[in-house]
C-alpha cells in the first residue's frame, strides 16, 4: 500500500473549497512540475538533493555552555555528536523492534528516546521542541491512552457557570498513573488514578463563572480590518492558524515508566448527530442578545414608468435571545449621523433561541441630507439587578461538514440608496445558482420573484414572466438546466427576456448550450474592482434605457469587475462594454446580448452578485437595464 498520488491529494484538497463549488477531479499518472533556481546549486536529479533533513544535521551544532570557575564566568563549546548518535542508535532500535500487534512494548523505550531528546542541547530550540511534542503524541497513542474533555453545551455567555466532563480510557497493560487533571487557573482535580485496561472514568467539573472570556472572534477579525483583504493580528504567533486556539484547555498530569508528561487536550463541544454520529466543535462565548438589520440595502427612489414609487419603506430590526429572563428594560437606536431612540426603557421579555422583530418605518430614522448613507442599531438592556448591557453585533456560523464550525461577530448594518432607479416589468423568474442574493435585490426593486426549478420550466410555466435571471454557475450546478435549451429559447423568441449570470467550463456541465448563438465561456476576469470601462457601444440600450449608465456606476464596485467573460462570440452579439487590468489587453467579453426573436438574450459576467449585496447603485441601474431590454413587437 503505497497510498495516495499528490494529484490525488491535490484533487481533494481543492474540493474543499465549497462556498464557490470548486471541486476537483483526482489526477493520476505521471505529471510534470517545473521549478526555476534562483539561488544556489541546480539540482540535477532531486530538488532534495544536497539538503539534510535528519538528525545527523545537528552533529555540527556548537552549544556555547556558561560554565562558572572560581568566581569566573566563561562560554565553552560543546559538540553534541555523542548525543545525537545515541538518539540515532535508539531510535533505529525503536523502529527494527516495533511490533504493529503490541505497539505498548515500543512504550518504554520510546519513554527513553524523549528523556534524550529532552537532554539534548541544541541551539535549535524550536525544532527540538516541535520533536518533543511529536515523540509525546506518539507515546499517548502506543500506551493505547485517550483523555479528553468536553461539554454538553456549544456556547455559554460571559459569566455562565459551565460543566466540563473529563473522560479517561487505557486499552492496553502499559502501568500508569494519572495524578490530577487542571483547567485554565482552576485548582487541580487531584486523583491518583491507577487506570485499568479498557476501564472507562469520567469525572465532571462545574466551572465557576467564565468573566475573563471574551465574546469568541476569529483572531484576524480582533482588530479593524487596514482595507479589504488585509487584517490586523496583534499576536503574530497567530498569523498562519486556521483558527483560534481553544478558549479552554484541560492538562493531564500523567506518569508513564517513570517520567511524567502533561496532555494538554481542548475543551470541545461534543454531541451525537442522527447521521453522522459523535462530532466535536469548538466550545465557544455567544453575546446575551445578538443584533441584526434587514433589508441589507433600501432602495427609497424606484420609480416604475408611471413614475411610481414601488419601493418598500420598511426598516426590520431582528433580535436573538440568548438568556431567558422577564422585566428587562429594553433601549433600541438607530444610528446614521446621529442617535435617533426606537424604544426608550420598554419592559421586555428575552427567551433563549427566540428572535423577535421591531418593523420601523425608514422615514422616522433616516435623514436623506446627512452624507452617512448607512444606518446601524444598538440595543441596551438593564437587567432587574440593574446590570447594564450593549449589544451592536450579530454571530454568524460557517458550517461544513470537513472543518469546524467557525463562528464571528460582525456589526450589522443597512446601506440606504435614494438616488432614483427606473424599472421596466414586474415579474422575473429566477433559478438560482451558488449563493447569489439577486431574488432579494429584484424584491428591493419592486419586482415579484418566481422561483423557477425543473418543473417549473415549462413553455406555459415561463409565458408570464417579463424576464428570466440564471443564478451564477446555475448551468454548472443542474445539469437538467441544459436540457431546457430550447425551452428557454423558445421563452426568448416569444418575446421574454434571459439574462445569464457567469457560468464556467468546470463542473456540472462543461462549454453548456447557453444562448442562442454560439459563444465559448473563457477564464478572462478583470480582478481590479476600479479598472476603467470603457462604453465600446454608448448607445446600446443596456446603457440608456430606462437608467442612464455613466462612469460614476462604476465607482466603489468591491473586489472585481468581472469573471469568466464570454469569448469567440459571432457578429450578431453586441459586446457594449471594454476593460481589463493594468498590463493586460483589452476584453469585451463581460458583458453581450443579442436579439432573439421578439426577445433579447444577455451573458454577464460583470459581479452583480457581489455588487448588489453590497449596495452599490450602479449595479441596480444595470440589472433594470438588462430586465428592460427593448422586446419586438
Amino acid at each position: 500500500m503505497i497510498g495516495k498520488s499528490y494529484g490525488e491529494l491535490g484533487g481533494e484538497a481543492r474540493s474543499m473549497h465549497k462556498s464557490q463549488a470548486e471541486g476537483r477531479p483526482r489526477r493520476r499518472g505521471e505529471v510534470f512540475e517545473y521549478f526555476v533556481t534562483t539561488g544556489g546549486d541546480s539540482a540535477k536529479t532531486d530538488i532534495m538533493e544536497g539538503i539534510n533533513t535528519g538528525w545527523e544535521r545537528l552533529k555540527v551544532d556548537t552549544v556555547l555552555q556558561t560554565v562558572t570557575t572560581q568566581g569566573k564566568t566563561t562560554s565553552l563549546p560543546i559538540n553534541n555528536k555523542a548525543q545525537i548518535d545515541s538518539i540515532q542508535l535508539l531510535l533505529q532500535q525503536v523502529l527494527q523492534q516495533y511490533d504493529f500487534k503490541s505497539p505498548d512494548k515500543s512504550v518504554p523505550a520510546l519513554v527513553k528516546l524523549y528523556r534524550k531528546i529532552e537532554s539534548l542541547k541544541t541551539s535549535d530550540q524550536l525544532w527540538k521542541s516541535q520533536k518533543l511534542k511529536e515523540l509525546k503524541e506518539i507515546i499517548e497513542f502506543a500506551s493505547a491512552l485517550f483523555v479528553e474533555a468536553y461539554t454538553q453545551q456549544e456556547t455559554a455567555l460571559k459569566g455562565d457557570s459551565v460543566r466540563v466532563s473529563y473522560f479517561i480510557n487505557k486499552r492496553s497493560d502499559v502501568p500508569m498513573k494519572i495524578s490530577s487533571v487542571k483547567m485554565a487557573d482552576y485548582q487541580d482535580t487531584l486523583m491518583m488514578l491507577y487506570p485499568e485496561k479498557n476501564k472507562n472514568y469520567v469525572f465532571t467539573k462545574v466551572l465557576v463563572p467564565i468573566f475573563g472570556a471574551e465574546i469568541t472572534q476569529p483572531y484576524w477579525l480582533r482588530q479593524p480590518k487596514v482595507r479589504d483583504g488585509m487584517f490586523t493580528v496583534s499576536d503574530q504567533i497567530d498569523v498562519g492558524k486556521a483558527w483560534n486556539d481553544p478558549l479552554y484547555h484541560a492538562v493531564f498530569t500523567v506518569e508513564i515508566d517513570g517520567y511524567t508528561f502533561d496532555l494538554k487536550k481542548p475543551v470541545l463541544y461534543k454531541y451525537v448527530d442522527a447521521e453522522r454520529g459523535e462530532l466535536y466543535q469548538p466550545f465557544i462565548i455567544v453575546p446575551h442578545v445578538e443584533l441584526y438589520m434587514s433589508p441589507s440595502v433600501v432602495l427609497l427612489n424606484v420609480k416604475d414608468e408611471y413614475g411610481k414609487n414601488r419601493s418598500d419603506s420598511m426598516l426590520h430590526v431582528i433580535y436573538r435571545s440568548n438568556f431567558s429572563q422577564t422585566g428587562i428594560t429594553t433601549d433600541l437606536n438607530i444610528r446614521q449621523e446621529a442617535v435617533k431612540p426606537v424604544i426608550s426603557g420598554e419592559k421586555r421579555s428575552f427567551i433563549k433561541g427566540q428572535r423577535q422583530i421591531i418593523d420601523i418605518p425608514i422615514s422616522k430614522v433616516y435623514n436623506s441630507k446627512a452624507p452617512v448613507k448607512y444606518l446601524e442599531a444598538t440595543m441596551r438592556i438593564t437587567t432587574p439587578e440593574g446590570k447594564a448591557l450593549n449589544f451592536s453585533d450579530y454571530f454568524k456560523a460557517i458550517k461544513y461538514d470537513h472543518i469546524p464550525n467557525i463562528h464571528y461577530a460582525f456589526r450589522d448594518y443597512v446601506k440606504v440608496i435614494d438616488s432614483e432607479i427606473k424599472v421596466r416589468g414586474k415579474k422575473i423568474g429566477f433559478i438560482p445558482g451558488s449563493g447569489d442574493v439577486m431574488p432579494e435585490a429584484l424584491k428591493q426593486m419592486g419586482y415579484e420573484v418566481k422561483i423557477l426549478d425543473d418543473a417549473s420550466v415549462t413553455d406555459d410555466g415561463l409565458k408570464d414572466l417579463d424576464a428570466i435571471i440564471t443564478g451564477v454557475r446555475a448551468y454548472n450546478i443542474h445539469e437538467w438546466l441544459s436540457g431546457k435549451y430550447d425551452v428557454m429559447m423558445r421563452y426568448v423568441q416569444n418575446g421574454g427576456n434571459l439574462i445569464v449570470q457567469y457560468n464556467r467550463n468546470q463542473g456540472g456541465v462543461s462549454n453548456p448550450k447557453i444562448g442562442p448563438y454560439p459563444f465559448q465561456i473563457s477564464s478572462t476576469r478583470v480582478t481590479e474592482e476600479d479598472a476603467v470601462v470603457k462604453f465600446v457601444q454608448p448607445q446600446h440600450p443596456v446603457l440608456n434605457y430606462p437608467n442612464k449608465i455613466s462612469q460614476e456606476d462604476f465607482n466603489d464596485w468591491v473586489q472585481e469587475r468581472s469573471t469568466y467573460q464570454a469569448d469567440q462570440f459571432i457578429g450578431k452579439y453586441e459586446a457594449p462594454l471594454g476593460m481589463n487590468d493594468k498590463g493586460e489587453k483589452e476584453s469585451t467579453g463581460s458583458l453581450i446580448t443579442t436579439k432573439y426573436g421578439k426577445g433579447n438574450f444577455a451573458y454577464v459576467s460583470l459581479v452583480m452578485f457581489r455588487q448588489l449585496p453590497a449596495g452599490n447603485p450602479g449595479a441596480f441601474k444595470i440589472l433594470a437595464n438588462l430586465v428592460a431590454l427593448p422586446k419586438q413587437p
